[in-house]
């Protein structure tokens, strides 16, 4: 099991049901005796390398990265911490064989996660065929990013606890994997993001299915970005769309819609950016979601750098 985070971890973190504190060396041995009593006790966790190498847990306490779990004063457990310059990771979480199946990994994990309510991500990982801690996992809304080796690697970040809290964007402008794009985005001209927002369009109808609406609003956006027609007929098409998207929940709808509303403000790129990077996060994967705003960020560069201010066919308003 990992998770990653961005923060220090403190000396100590307390609620109501478990104290996590560094480990000292006087509770070493027990510590140790714990994690050999976890792992042996369920015979299919033995693929774990050092569960009971008393100089393995030595050097981990020694760099600060051993803690112990207790339930009241009763030692209940352990977990391991790797520091690296950016994040923290939860490299291992043992619980006695007294105290399992009582829920108490997924209170643990929880407790975690609010000592840790600041961080970027937090990853945890699985061997394949043990369907209980997948299934834990799953409950904590914890998502596969990645199958390797028979091991199910799972990660829940900033993103996913602000969408599983409801809120209609996984990332927002501030966040710091937009930083770059939002700045590319600023420094863009009016032109430039038409025709950007015009090519991630074009990219998401080839790649996904969309009832006819949803293509004539495109088509006569492009014409209003040309002159051919007025505002207005198009934006009866553009707040169809709108309705059509919150209609059947349709976060690429929507993210068309913004697109096609570039051609009146330039500030509804990022729209089309937040609406299609959240669908997904929901139906892909995180690391898709990162490969997309490298997508975003290339493209648009290629356009600013290629582009010359009113080459082409251009509606009054848009020309520079």
């Amino acid at each position: 099991m990992c998770v990653a985070v961005v923060k220090t971890v403190v000396a100590t973190k307390k609620n109501d049901f478990f104290t996590i504190n560094k480990t000292k060396n006087k509770e070493l041995d027990e510590l140790v005796n714990c994690s050999f009593l976890a792992f042996h006790n369920n015979q299919s966790e033995l693929y774990l390398a050092n569960y009971n190498d008393d100089e393995w847990y030595q050097k981990q306490l020694n760099q600060q990265n051993l803690y112990s779990i207790y339930r009241k004063k009763q030692l209940v457990g352990g977990i391991v911490f790797i520091k690296n310059l950016e994040n923290l990771v939860i490299d291992r979480l043992f619980i006695h064989p007294n105290f399992q199946n009582k829920d108490y990994e997924m209170k643990v994990i929880k407790q975690v996660e609010k000592m840790f309510a600041d961080a970027n991500s937090f990853e945890v990982y699985a061997p394949l065929w043990n369907r209980r801690t997948n299934h834990l996992y799953q409950q904590l809304n914890y998502r596969t990013i990645k199958i390797e080796d028979d091991v199910a690697y799972f990660r829940k970040d900033i993103y996913s606890k602000r969408f599983f809290k409801g809120n209609q964007f996984i990332v927002l402008p501030e966040d710091t994997i937009l930083k770059e794009l939002v700045n590319l985005i600023n420094s863009s001209n009016r032109q430039v993001l038409v025709k950007w927002s015009f090519l991630l369009i074009d990219e998401l109808l080839q790649e996904e299915k969309f009832d006819a609406g949803v293509f004539e609003c495109v088509s006569s956006a492009k014409q209003w970005a040309q002159g051919d027609i007025k505002m207005k007929e198009t934006k009866k098409l553009i707040l169809l769309s709108h309705q059509r998207a919150k209609k059947q929940n349709n976060l690429l709808i929507a993210a068309i819609a913004q697109g096609c509303s570039v051609v009146h403000t330039q500030k509804h790129a990022l729209g089309f950016v937040l609406y299609e990077l959240s669908w997904i996060y929901k139906n892909k994967s995180y690391p898709e979601v990162l490969d997309k705003i490298e997508h975003y960020k290339q493209t648009l560069q290629q356009i600013k750098e290629n582009h010359i201010d009113n080459h082409g066919k251009w509606a009054s308003f848009l020309r520079l």
